[in-house]
């Protein structure tokens, strides 16, 4: 496609968002990667936690070559998905912006930060209510016939999948108000 001088095409315009949304996740993944251990302690920390409150004398451990890695890798991805995110909710909303009316601005305006601040309220709520509960629960129902030795794998992909999901439930509930809100608009 021919553009005229300072305007871009749809074409060009995502090709532009997508090499620097690539650019934010990947800053925000090699970032995650590089303090991969200080993350997964803070994941694996309600874990360790409920261990020593049960008295049990399990521990963490992974029982594969690969687990760790796989871990860390896992951890860091999520984590620069999530944090490049808000980027790219931005670089779409700068490209609807001209089609939008008075009122839809607002609402758009409005609606990105307060996802971004319900999803962070909803990771909270998982990581201090939700997932010392379950974590809890799942550590001591057997207990008292084995001793419990957790992989880090799999309580740091129920860690980190809770709060991505919690997070995105808090902040879909504000979806539907703004849906609703448009359609109200319209009608």
């Amino acid at each position: 496609l021919i553009c005229k001088p300072g305007l871009y095409s749809s074409g060009l315009y995502f090709l532009n968002v997508s090499v620097s949304n690539i650019i934010f996740l990947t800053i925000f993944t090699v970032s995650s990667l590089i303090f991969f251990k200080q993350i997964i302690q803070i994941f694996i920390e309600p874990a360790n936690k409920i261990l020593l409150e049960a008295g049990a004398d399990g521990q963490i451990v992974f029982g594969r070559v690969t687990e760790a890695w796989g871990a860390a890798a896992r951890v860091s991805i999520i984590l620069g998905i999530s944090l490049s995110i808000p980027f790219l909710l931005g670089e779409v909303i700068f490209f609807l912006r001209p089609g939008l009316r008075g009122k839809e601005k607002l609402y758009i305006y409005l609606l990105i930060p307060l996802c971004f601040i319900f999803f962070i309220s909803g990771a909270f709520f998982s990581y201090f209510f939700v997932i010392p509960s379950a974590l809890n629960f799942l550590i001591t129902f057997g207990d008292d016939i084995a001793q419990p030795m957790i992989n880090i794998g799999p309580v740091n992909c129920f860690d980190v999948f809770s709060n991505v999901l919690d997070g995105n439930n808090f902040s879909n509930s504000l979806d539907y108000v703004f849906i609703g809100e448009i359609r109200n608009y319209h009608s």
